[in-house]
């Protein structure tokens, strides 16, 4: 059973830039299709009833689905779906920060299974030489920002 996208082609033609004309609604409803498929795989919900149904779709999610259809939309009419020299450039995809809202909306757990840990202190911004007194040699230090 296939299931509704969780957008409509109004809603996508709205957001697209100025001049874009979609012309062909069967690209933009495949696109949101595809898009919605997707961000249902990623979030492991469907949002729609027994019967198929769309229910209450959260507004992030509405809001994630447009950016994936549009970008693959955008790319198509930058390169060129036909034409000479034209190239075909598929494949829709969620970057990092629309999984990471996608999963908040869902109440998924959002961390990693691996990050980056910052080792350094925000009160140090900047590295210079300082004086240890004593006839020692000077050594390579950081230094505290200070507002002049």
């Amino acid at each position: 059973m296939s299931l509704p996208p969780l957008a409509t082609v109004d809603e996508l033609s709205a957001r697209l830039p100025v001049g874009v004309d979609l012309g062909d609604n069967a690209r933009a409803a495949a696109a949101l299709e595809d898009a919605s498929t997707l961000v249902r795989d990623e979030a492991g919900a469907t949002w729609v009833d027994d019967l198929g149904v769309l229910t209450v779709v959260p507004d992030v999610v509405r809001m994630i689905v447009l950016e994936v259809a549009g970008r693959a939309l955008n790319r198509s009419f930058v390169y060129g779906a036909e034409g000479e020299g034209a190239t075909e450039v598929g494949g829709l995809y969620l970057k990092s920060d629309e999984k990471r809202r996608l999963n908040a909306a869902v109440g998924t757990n959002t961390r990693p299974a691996l990050w980056t840990l910052p080792t350094t202190r925000s009160d140090v911004t900047e590295v210079a030489w300082q004086d240890v007194g004593y006839g020692s040699s000077p050594y390579l230090g950081s230094v505290p920002w200070v507002p002049s």
